[in-house]
């Protein structure tokens, strides 16, 4: 006897055949969903691959393309769960790497809306705006604001007003997913460094054109048809990519936010410059792999229970030498330096080695072969691209004391690329040393973002995280 055909089918990659479909969501947003063999497959062996990159749906009417679809458990004998990375609804997408987006839009959670909130009072109810800020030729990102009447346990207990906060990333011209989802890790690393935690963001929406890997589309497509051109598809989505499973509940993410360093300098949607900075954020293209070194430092499993080993130390030691490294090499542009030696050792003596070998013609012509190859420069060393970037944030970085702090930092990174773990683990001293680099690295990222001094003295003086690294300092005291 057959069972009853279900409203929810879908179709795999490597079959034509329909299944049925469930579609569930866990805790902390995890996407899954439940295929059912049904009918005649209970007496024809069908092979489940351990992964699908897509897998086309229909829940009651509605379409959906699942991506990313990763094989977690089966039970009994016809029903097989995978975890999905997200979806789209509303249409069947045959190749994802050539869906062409023009908007994209996401959500934050919201206690991090913080970030951004303005506290209203009756007065301001009516003079709500739209604020559009121009990162480049190609990019704008649109800050949509909704007032939500009623307490938000993340704002002020007396208000009565507050906002809710939608992100639209505006493309000039149509472009790839992959260009997309980089934009918006851009975006999430600019809130990453803020907080100085991983944070989320929610993918919401998008407008992509209509080509040829549009397989089918919904019919209630044609309702937003007003704010579409004709060759355009509204589609929800969901990705979980740019969830992060933290630890941190809606409370500990509130304190984050009430910590994070552009509040810290006074810094919202009411003050134009927080924009300037997130434009400078996603300009300042050949510092990111800085920036990601940098935010990668503040995952140290806070309040897991867990502890990091000597070896992950370590390595989060040398990614902050790396990192400074990098920003020195981008900001001043600089190889070589000049050669102390090379006038008083070379270039003084080149008029007495002539007189000298006047007489040996072959033997000097030599010799001045070889000086030619001596250009009066030689390669910049690691300890003097840290002097260089002290001097560089020496006027927000005074309460930190960096006393042979180079000379320091390169024995250490000697040590470790040499294989000398013996001599590695040097336990307070290394310590300092690691959270040395990080505040030098925080102080150069600041200054870079071109953020104005006054209101970088106020991050570095009076920011939780900030002065917790500089007191963290001051309090470890080296071995004698």
């Amino acid at each position: 006897m057959q069972k009853r055909p279900s409203k929810n089918t879908c179709r795999l990659e490597n079959s034509d055949k329909e299944f049925a479909i469930e579609f569930l969501k866990g805790e902390k947003d995890e996407i899954s969903i439940e295929i059912i063999d049904i009918n005649e497959y209970y007496n024809e062996a069908f092979s489940f691959k351990t992964y699908y990159e897509l897998i086309h749906a229909n829940f009651s009417g509605s379409l959906y393309t699942f991506f990313g679809c990763s094989f977690q458990s089966s039970s009994g004998r016809a029903r097989y769960l995978y975890k999905v990375e997200g979806y789209f609804k509303g249409c069947h997408i045959a190749d994802l790497s050539k869906v062409l987006v023009k908007k994209y839009t996401v959500k934050l959670p919201r206690p991090l809306i913080g970030l951004f909130e303005i506290h209203l009072d009756e007065r301001d109810l009516n003079d709500l705006d739209e604020n559009n800020i121009k990162i480049n030729d190609e990019l704008t990102i649109a800050v949509k604001s909704s007032l939500v009447k009623g307490l938000s346990n993340y704002t002020k207990f007396y208000q009565k007003h507050y906002l809710d906060y939608s992100f639209e990333f505006l493309f000039e011209n149509e472009v790839e997913l992959s260009e997309v989802y980089d934009c918006l890790n851009i975006f999430k690393q600019f809130l990453d460094f803020n907080t100085g935690s991983q944070i989320s963001i929610f993918p919401n929406s998008l407008i992509i054109s209509k080509n040829d890997v549009i397989n089918d589309l919904d019919d209630n497509q044609n309702y937003l048809s007003i704010d579409l051109s004709p060759n355009q598809i509204y589609l929800d989505t969901v990705n979980t990519r740019f969830i992060n499973n933290s630890i941190l509940d809606d409370i500990a993410l509130s304190r984050k936010v009430s910590n994070s360093f552009f509040s810290d300098a006074g810094l919202n949607t009411k003050d134009k410059y927080l924009f300037k900075i997130l434009r400078q954020w996603f300009n300042n293209k050949r510092y990111r792999y800085v920036y990601y070194l940098y935010i990668d430092s503040n995952d140290w499993f806070h309040g897991t229970g867990r502890l990091i080993s000597n070896v992950m130390f370590n390595n989060r030691f040398l990614n902050m030498i790396q990192a400074l490294e990098h920003f020195h090499r981008i900001y001043f542009n600089n190889e070589k330096v000049d050669n102390p030696d090379y006038d008083t050792h070379t270039g003084g003596n080149l008029n007495k080695l002539e007189k000298f070998l006047q007489n040996e013609e072959n033997l000097f012509c030599w010799v001045k072969t070889q000086i030619k190859k001596i250009t009066g420069k030689i390669d910049i060393t690691l300890v003097q691209r840290l002097e260089e970037l002290i001097e560089y944030v020496k006027d927000i970085s005074s309460e930190v004391e960096f006393h042979d702090f180079s000379k320091k930092v390169k024995s250490f990174r000697d040590s470790m690329s040499h294989g000398d773990l013996d001599e590695v683990y040097k336990g307070v001293e290394l310590e300092i040393s690691f959270y040395q680099s990080k505040y030098l690295l925080l102080c150069c990222i600041l200054k870079k973002l071109d953020i104005e001094e006054n209101k970088i003295n106020s991050i570095i003086q009076n920011n939780y995280n900030s002065w917790q690294l500089r007191d963290r300092i001051l309090q470890l005291k080296p071995l004698q």
